[in-house]
């Protein structure tokens, strides 16, 4: 008794893993097999040649192996942590290369996040207003002149 598989079992198994192990009937059509061995896929899958195949591919004897992902590990970051940066040793002439640089890429500052204020609910009438528009407008123009 050989222990090679045949051409058609080859066949079958790269047929049935390239498509993902989605169908053994279609994998057994494609690779030639006749209607009565389609029905009843295991007559290929379920013999001892197959499943030592599948095995050594690393698909585990039923062929399922690696269809569970594989699980995700924690990493270490290989840096220490920096909470906060020291700018305070950075110069003007630093600053104003930056901003080319950044500039030169498109980069468009986010303005600083307002601090929430208690306003009486009288004074949400006027958040459209062309005067509370402009304070904003004026915060995030000092902002960007600070930087």
């Amino acid at each position: 008794m050989s222990t090679r598989l045949s051409y058609r079992q080859n066949q079958a198994i790269e047929i049935w893993i390239s498509s993902g192990r989605k169908s053994k009937a279609d994998a057994l059509r494609k690779a030639g097999y006749s209607e009565a061995v389609i029905h009843v896929p295991g007559k290929v899958f379920d013999s001892p040649r197959v499943q030592d195949e599948l095995e050594l591919r690393g698909h585990g004897r039923n062929g399922l192996g690696n269809r569970l992902a594989p699980r995700a590990e924690m990493a270490e970051a290989s840096a220490p942590r920096v909470d906060t940066l020291d700018l305070s040793k950075v110069t003007e002439d630093q600053i104003r290369r930056l901003r080319e640089q950044l500039a030169e890429i498109g980069y468009v500052p986010v303005p600083p996040k307002s601090t929430e204020v208690s306003a009486p609910l009288s004074s949400l009438n006027n958040l459209g207003n062309a005067d509370s528009s402009k304070v904003f407008v004026d915060e995030y123009s000092e902002s960007l002149s600070s930087m």
